[in-house]
C-alpha cells in the first residue's frame, strides 16, 4: 500500500506520509491535521494510519468541493466582510477532518445487543395492556366499595354478585399485567 502513495518531501513524516498529489491549498491545515489525528488515536484506540488515511482523504474531499466566499452574496450577522479564503478554507477543512476522524471511531464501535429474555425486569409492558389492567383494577376497587355498602344496607345478594365482579376485575388486571410481561420477554 506504501508503494502505491508517492510520499511528498516537504511536510511528510513517517507516522503521517503526505501524498504528492494533496493541493497546495492543504498543507497549512496538516500540522493542526497530525496534532488532531494523534489525539483522536490515542483517546479512542484507533490505528493511527487508518486515521490518517481517513484524515486525509478528508482533507482532500474538502479541497475539490471547496468554494469560495463570493463578495457579493456574502451575508452574515457575525462579520461585515467576507472571510478570507485561507482562513475559511482552514476552517471547512478542519470541520471535515473532525467528521472523518467521528466517523472513523464510531464505525468501530459497535453496540452490545443484549436480548430481552436474559433481562424481564427491564422491560415494560405496552401502553394499552398497562391502560387495560388500570381500568380493570379500578373497576375492582369500586366493585368491592360498593359490595362494602351493600353489605352495610343488609342486602347479601347484591354484596355477593359485587364481589364476584370485584374478584373477576382483579383477575383480568393481574392477566393483563403477566401476559404483558410476558410477550414483552418474548419479543
Amino acid at each position: 500500500m506504501a508503494d502505491a502513495r508517492p510520499v511528498a518531501l516537504i511536510g511528510a513524516t513517517p507516522c503521517f506520509p503526505v501524498p504528492a498529489y494533496l493541493p497546495d491549498l492543504v498543507r497549512p491545515v496538516l500540522p493542526w491535521t497530525r496534532r488532531h489525528v494523534a489525539r483522536v488515536a490515542v483517546r479512542y484506540q484507533a490505528t493511527l494510519a487508518d486515521l490518517w488515511d481517513e484524515a486525509l482523504t478528508a482533507l482532500l474531499r474538502a479541497a475539490v468541493y471547496y468554494q469560495p466566499q463570493d463578495a457579493a452574496t456574502y451575508r452574515s450577522d457575525g462579520y461585515t466582510t467576507p472571510l478570507p479564503d485561507a482562513q475559511s478554507f482552514r476552517y471547512y477543512a478542519k470541520i471535515a477532518v473532525n467528521r472523518a476522524c467521528w466517523r472513523y471511531c464510531l464505525r468501530g464501535r459497535r453496540v452490545r445487543l443484549v436480548g430481552l429474555e436474559e433481562h424481564p425486569a427491564e422491560t415494560a409492558p405496552s401502553a394499552e395492556d398497562e391502560a387495560i389492567a388500570r381500568e380493570a383494577a379500578r373497576r375492582a376497587w369500586i366493585l368491592s366499595e360498593h359490595a362494602a355498602f351493600a353489605d352495610a344496607r343488609g342486602d347479601v345478594d347484591t354484596a355477593s354478585r359485587l364481589r364476584a365482579a370485584a374478584s373477576a376485575a382483579e383477575r383480568v388486571a393481574r392477566r393483563t399485567r403477566r401476559k404483558s410481561r410476558a410477550s414483552s420477554r418474548s419479543a
